[in-house]
């Protein structure tokens, strides 16, 4: 079963943002390869996985904009690649183009208003945002997989 996949994610984004220890530990284990290779095979099990990979980028990098960047091709990447997958499996698009047209545009006009967020802040704050952003999703994650 599925169910406590996006437990385990949970459990390492928490590890990962506020624990040195443990974040030493794991950062022998999570190349950007593994992490894209995960986050793709599980984005087709268990749906979004693309804060797997922000805990590592706001280790190492540290301006704002090459974060969200880096954030945004590895999230094409996969869903590139999932794409792909669901059409060798003969998964027909077509049947839901009204939905799939209303998550580009929202897609869309999630980067543009995160654009002009992303201006407002400051490098260090920046990352202090997201970091807590994270933990609430990590946390969001492990309470649904517990219920």
């Amino acid at each position: 079963t599925t169910d406590y996949i996006p437990l385990l994610i949970g459990v390492y984004i928490l590890l990962k943002l506020w624990s040195e220890r443990m974040g030493r530990v794991l950062s022998s284990f999570d190349s950007l390869f593994v992490l894209g290779f995960l986050q793709t095979g599980l984005g087709i099990l268990v749906g979004s996985t693309g804060q797997l990979t922000m805990p590592r980028l706001l280790k190492e990098i540290t301006d704002r904009d090459s974060i969200v960047a880096t954030g945004g091709m590895f999230m094409s990447l996969s869903h590139g690649l999932k794409l792909v997958a669901f059409g060798i499996i003969g998964f027909k698009f077509s049947y839901y183009s009204t939905l799939l047209i209303c998550m580009v545009i929202g897609a869309l006009a999630g980067s543009f208003l995160g654009t002009l967020l992303r201006k407002k802040f400051s490098d260090r704050r920046f990352s202090q945002v997201l970091k807590i952003l994270l933990t609430v999703m990590a946390l969001r994650m492990i309470y649904s997989a517990l219920l």
